[in-house]
């Protein structure tokens, strides 16, 4: 009998901004963040959700469903973290 595989979990992460009182100005923040993670600290949603797998995510270890700063869940599409260049001609 063949091995059915088993569907990875994911979860939906959007980009946000929120006001900063220290600057009285909206900020984007540099991390993505669950829905339940946006409410909470009274955010505005400015992306469309994305899904990753639960196991791809580096999340940060002291703010509750939130990535880590400038995780980008799909670097095919999303926003440039790098530049490679060709010295070699």
């Amino acid at each position: 009998m063949p091995e059915v595989p088993i569907p990875e979990e994911t979860v939906i992460l959007y980009r946000f901004s929120k006001y900063d009182i220290n600057t009285d100005s909206v900020v984007h923040s540099k991390r993505w963040a669950t829905q339940r993670a946006i409410d909470a600290i009274h955010g505005t949603i400015i992306s469309e959700g994305f899904e990753v797998p639960i196991s791809q995510v580096p999340w940060d270890a002291t703010l509750q469903e939130m990535t880590v700063m400038d995780f980008n869940p799909n670097p095919k599409t999303g926003f440039q973290t790098e530049v490679r260049m060709d010295i070699s001609q």
